[in-house]
């Protein structure tokens, strides 16, 4: 360390490197005015509405100005809030008001994290974040339990079970509490799911049972790509593809910090899944019953429905997380050979949904290429 005098008796920069090392590292007790801290719970609790009214021991912390400092740091096990980090390999550097972490690395959830970000607090009544990451093969109950901005911004990851990789960059500003400010949030980013099942999910039991369809209740998504962003308090979904129990679905859209959503799915589903789990004579019994849902709008179109393999819908899926509604229009009908029946534009929702695979597929191969 360099001018150590002059940083004590004078006010003036302290410079120099400090290599450090530990088996254990805590550092709520730094975020508190007592200077106690005891380890995190392995699940935090419900994200308000409002963050703005959590009740936190945690407080911002002002970056000295006089400190031109690099640590490098290597930590088996880092407690921060909730989270519990193993592994820890760090380099940050600390100057001008601004904690400047240029590389971590630590093994969390199941998987691997690396990660790079700064804490500015050059104004100290507003202090600001950004940070990027890159994550492998976490484990997604894991990162629901324990992640706020997770379960605030996806809440529908509550139902969802399997791991993920991710890239991922946000910035924003911090409130009193150490909790973000949700309307400044700017965020981007890809997450890939593998071996994915969602279950229990409201919305998608709702859907099954409006469209007779049991697939969609608890699907099996197998590995998805999803690219995603957060902008004005929204979280902003762009159209992805999926394959579920021989459906082609294109889905995207967003919902708010209010809860309300604005979805568009659009599914080229087999006529024989209308039928439901029935079996035999019945489910030709279902089937019909699921076709005749849609026999309005099909003699519109001049369709005869009797005659497809496969029915095109577009569901939009509004209201809120908590109470979805549902708009269910026909698009089209195919017959086994892909033929359109009747005078409906013609909506190829298996080209589109292939279409936004390779989109998606592309811009993910082009993230590896940089990296």
């Amino acid at each position: 360390m360099e001018n150590v005098f002059g940083y004590l008796f004078n006010d003036e920069i302290l410079e120099g490197t400090v290599t450090f090392y530990s088996d254990y590292m805590n550092l709520n007790q730094f975020m508190t005015e007592d200077g106690s801290a005891e380890e995190p719970e392995a699940t935090i609790e419900e994200v308000p509405d409002d963050v703005s009214t959590v009740e936190s021991e945690m407080e911002p912390i002002v970056v000295p100005a006089n400190l031109d400092v690099a640590l490098l740091a290597t930590m088996r096990r880092l407690l921060y809030d909730n989270y519990d980090l193993r592994n820890v390999q760090a380099e940050v550097h600390i100057k001008d008001q601004i904690l400047d972490i240029v590389a971590l690395h630590a093994d969390a959830f199941g998987g691997d994290i690396f990660f790079n970000g700064s804490y500015n607090t050059q104004d100290p009544a507003d202090p600001k974040f950004t940070f990027a990451y890159e994550v492998d093969r976490l484990n997604i109950p894991s990162v629901v339990n324990q992640v706020g901005l997770a379960q605030r911004f996806a809440p529908f990851l509550k139902s969802v079970t399997g791991t993920l990789s991710s890239d991922f960059e946000i910035k924003g500003d911090l409130q009193d509490n150490l909790y973000p400010d949700m309307g400044s949030l700017v965020a981007a980013g890809v997450l890939e799911t593998f071996d994915t099942e969602i279950k229990n999910n409201p919305t998608l039991k709702r859907l099954g049972d409006k469209l007779k369809i049991d697939a969609l209740k608890n699907p099996n998504l197998a590995n998805t790509i999803n690219k995603f962003r957060i902008e004005d308090g929204k979280f902003i979904v762009d159209p992805g593809a999926y394959k579920v129990a021989g459906m082609d679905i294109v889905a995207g859209g967003q919902h708010g910090l209010d809860n309300q959503m604005d979805y568009k799915v659009k599914m080229r589903v087999p006529r024989s899944l209308l039928g439901g789990n029935a079996v035999g004579a019945a489910a030709n019994s279902a089937i019909d019953k699921g076709l005749a849902s849609f026999a309005p709008q099909a003699q519109q179109l001049g369709i005869d429905l009797g005659q497809s393999e496969f029915i095109n819908l577009q569901v939009d899926v509004l209201g809120a997380l908590t109470k979805p509604e549902f708009k269910v229009n026909l698009l089209g009908a195919e017959r086994g050979d892909g033929q359109n029946l009747g005078q409906q534009v013609a909506s190829n929702i298996k080209e589109e949904a292939q279409k936004a695979k390779e989109e998606l597929e592309a811009h993910t191969a082009r993230g590896a290429s940089q990296n």
